[in-house]
């Protein structure tokens, strides 16, 4: 699993930081915003660095990892058991304009027969991101407006 195949999204928004934050955090909301995951369940609650979570996808179950939990600023986590696909994702936030400017980097790597079609299909999987992202940024206004 050597090579990686990295996609960053970047955008604002009227949420505030904490708002944009404890979404990033509530890990069991993935699946209103990303369209591969059917549901989300957490293995460790509450919730720490270290805490594991279950994504049950069209493509099969994941188990992630948070790796990090940094107050108004930084949520990630990164697969831990897969099937092939293994994701690294960082939210980073900085309050901008009374809002918030994310930025949400996505790091892919593959093993067995994944290994070989990751690079034909990345463009897809970026296409699928940036459809799941305007999801998300209606949902984040949604929940500012509230």
């Amino acid at each position: 699993m050597k090579k990686q195949f990295i996609h960053q999204i970047q955008f604002q928004t009227p949420a505030s930081i904490s708002t944009v934050y404890n979404f990033a955090k509530k890990v069991e909301r993935r699946s209103e915003w990303i369209s591969i995951i059917k549901k989300v369940e957490l293995v460790d609650s509450p919730i720490k660095i270290g805490s594991k979570f279950k994504e049950f996808t069209n493509k099969g179950t994941m188990i992630l990892e948070f790796t990090a939990l940094e107050p108004n600023n930084k949520v990630a986590y990164k697969t831990i058991e897969s099937k092939g696909l293994f994701a690294d994702i960082n939210w980073d936030i900085k309050e901008k304009n009374e809002g918030s400017f994310v930025q949400i980097s996505f790091s892919f790597k593959a093993k067995g027969f994944l290994k070989i079609i990751l690079p034909l299909i990345f463009n897809k999987i970026k296409k699928g991101i940036n459809e799941d992202i305007k999801v998300l940024e209606s949902l984040l206004l949604k929940t500012s407006i509230n």
